[in-house]
């Protein structure tokens, strides 16, 4: 259930307007 509810709230993290697309999600640092 916890797993559910934190997905949901990731995929719909970009439409709520007072969550930053990047607030829940750590930055990228990916180095080639």
């Amino acid at each position: 259930m916890a797993a559910f509810a934190l997905l949901a709230l990731v995929a719909l993290a970009p439409f709520v307007p007072g969550l930053e697309p990047g607030a829940l999600r750590p930055p990228r640092r990916r180095r080639p």
